[in-house]
């Protein structure tokens, strides 16, 4: 199985993208490779299944709003995607209009359990010296499509309200420079607890353009 292309090729990338794709997928011998929504990637595929290699391709559809015109184009690979994945009723209902025969819906999965069994508490913030009279709160990923810019705006015109972010991601580091100014906003990375957080929040905040 092979996931997190990107972070690959990056560390191969003196080889170019599509020999280091190649190289790495033909000396792992993998007969599975996954991939989502990335035209990129699937256009290195592309040129390794002309070239006569035959594993399994899998691809999951993350989201139609990632690029235009998504379904169209994950609906002319089928003849060398073994499966796709959607990740939702809606969207498989959507590939299988389109005539894909090959389609799985693979549901996102939440433990329900984990998050009702967690009090309303603000004592996860205190390590983070967050005042608590009044919490905002993200959690998500820190890229440009969950448009945080807004959050810091926010935050900008309440300055008596706490903003916590919780999540890493490719914005971070332009974030809190946004946020160099703003007392009110606390970063607090990547957490494997993060019910105990949604238990801290007054308000949950989400401002994304892709959801």
């Amino acid at each position: 199985l092979l996931n997190g292309v990107d972070a690959v090729i990056e560390n191969l990338k003196e080889q170019g993208r599509g020999a280091a794709l190649k190289t790495l997928v033909e000396s792992g011998n993998y007969s599975i490779v996954h991939f989502y929504n990335s035209f990129g990637v699937y256009q290195v595929l592309r040129q390794i299944w002309n070239d006569g290699y035959r594993c399994r391709i899998v691809e999951t559809v993350h989201s139609e709003l990632s690029w235009g015109d998504s379904m169209t184009k994950v609906s002319a690979r089928s003849e060398m995607v073994r499966a796709i994945a959607a990740i939702s009723n809606n969207m498989a209902k959507k590939m299988l209009k389109l005539g894909n025969k090959n389609v799985v819906m693979l549901p996102q999965h939440i433990d329900w359990d984990r998050f009702l069994a967690v009090q309303k508490s603000k004592n996860v913030l205190d390590e983070f010296g967050v005042p608590k009279n009044y919490v905002v709160g993200f959690v998500g990923r820190l890229s440009p499509e969950k448009n945080i810019p807004v959050i810091l705006k926010c935050a900008q015109v309440l300055p008596e309200v706490s903003f916590v972010l919780v999540g890493e991601g490719p914005q971070k580091q332009p974030l809190m420079q946004m946020a160099a100014k703003l007392k009110n906003v606390f970063f607090i990375g990547a957490r494997n607890d993060v019910e105990r957080f949604y238990g801290a929040f007054d308000v949950l905040i989400l401002p994304s353009d892709v959801e």
